[in-house]
């Protein structure tokens, strides 16, 4: 089978054209000839070759400057070796200024002329795939850029709708408080100010989680730590859920070493992304289940971990549950509500103090999350 590249010889010397379309072809091209520069021309106005070897001294005005000429105006990316009986470097330096790659000095053996013809054209496969390269680089930068562009954007719109908010929430809970007031228990409205009041809280609890993920969002965010107890953060955030799991039939347990080293954290973030892990054990566990809080100490850090008895996450999903704005079915959005944005924010919080996050999930069986922070 003969080699896809295109060649074609130029020369008005009928032996040395077939010499030169013997050597080709034995060397599996499939050479066009031409015995004449204006011959050459008209071939090059209707096909394109990747390269053309042409006799330099031709009757003008098709000589091999013309050709060269010509077939560079036509096709800029075909390369052009100009073969010459007369060694005169003068002459072809000149040419080769007008676009001639190469140059050959007759008589040459077949060999120098397949040489010549295998050494350009690998070099022209290599210009074409660093072309495509540099394209396809140029195409991914632009591309990335459109992504840091929109991402940008989306932090300025979640930053700017949770300020929003939160002016009219902080008014719309001081005027709940105030009806608290004047409705205290056994009054009918009582009961009704309260659930506006849990949902306001809701509603400030989403608030609040916005601007933590907008803020955690900027490169130049800097979490400030403490040294602080993890054991009793995590103490803290487990006593909270207990009433929310009781409502569920769910054990809550929690195992906590009282040897537990200190970390330097911001002990509010800790707080939160503990809070969002056990609502979610709660939320998407089963009845009669189980929600276990526990801490150790590995090595060189502290590992909190939460775990459930509850409906697991298929593999598929697992490296995607901490996007922004995921969860791993409709049907979990409209079974517990939310964003999706608890756990993209656990694991902003955890790298925010240079910690990793791990999960292990098993459909039917549960979920493990473990936060370790650096001591």
């Amino acid at each position: 089978m003969a080699r896809p590249e295109r060649i074609l010889v130029v020369d008005d010397d009928d032996g040395w054209l077939e010499f030169c379309r013997v050597a080709l072809e034995t060397a599996g091209f499939a050479p066009a000839t031409a015995q004449s520069g204006n011959e050459a021309l008209k071939a090059v106005e209707s096909a394109e070759f990747d390269l053309v070897f042409t006799d330099l001294q031709m009757p003008p005005p098709g000589d091999g400057k013309a050709v060269t000429l010509g077939v560079k105006a036509r096709w800029p990316g075909t390369d052009v070796v100009l073969m010459t009986a007369a060694p005169s470097v003068d002459s072809a330096v000149a040419v080769l200024k007008d676009g001639a790659c190469d140059y050959l000095i007759k008589p040459f053996p077949a060999e120098a002329l397949t040489a010549v013809a295998e050494r350009i054209l690998e070099a022209r496969r290599h210009r074409t795939e660093l072309a495509v390269e540099r394209r396809l680089r140029e195409e991914l930068e632009a591309a990335y850029g459109e992504l840091k562009r929109l991402d940008k954007l989306k932090e300025g719109f979640l930053a700017r709708v949770s300020h929003e908010l939160n002016t009219p929430l902080a008014a719309t809970l001081l005027a709940i408080g105030l009806l608290e007031e004047e409705a205290p228990e056994g009054d009918p409205l009582h009961r009704h100010v309260a659930r506006a009041h849990d949902a306001a809280n809701r509603l400030r609890a989403v608030v609040e989680d916005l601007l933590a993920f907008v803020d955690l969002q900027k490169p130049d965010h800097v979490v400030r730590g403490e040294p602080t107890q993890l054991a009793a953060i995590a103490a803290e955030a487990a006593a909270a859920i207990e009433r929310l799991a009781k409502t569920k039939g769910l054990e809550v347990s929690v195992e906590l070493p009282a040897d537990l080293p200190t970390a330097r954290v911001h002990a509010g973030l800790v707080r939160k992304a503990l809070d969002h892990l056990l609502k979610n054990a709660v939320y998407f566990n089963k009845a009669g289940g189980k929600v276990t809080l526990s801490a150790r100490k590995l090595q060189h850090w502290v590992c909190l971990t939460v775990s459930d008895t509850g409906d697991g996450i298929p593999e598929a999903e697992q490296d995607r549950v901490f996007d922004t704005f995921y969860q791993v079915a409709e049907y979990m959005t409209r079974r517990v509500g939310g964003l999706g944005l608890g756990l993209a924010l656990v694991k902003r919080i955890v790298e925010s103090h240079k910690g990793v996050v791990r999960l292990e999930s098993k459909p039917g069986v549960g979920t493990t999350v473990h936060l370790q922070f650096p001591l």
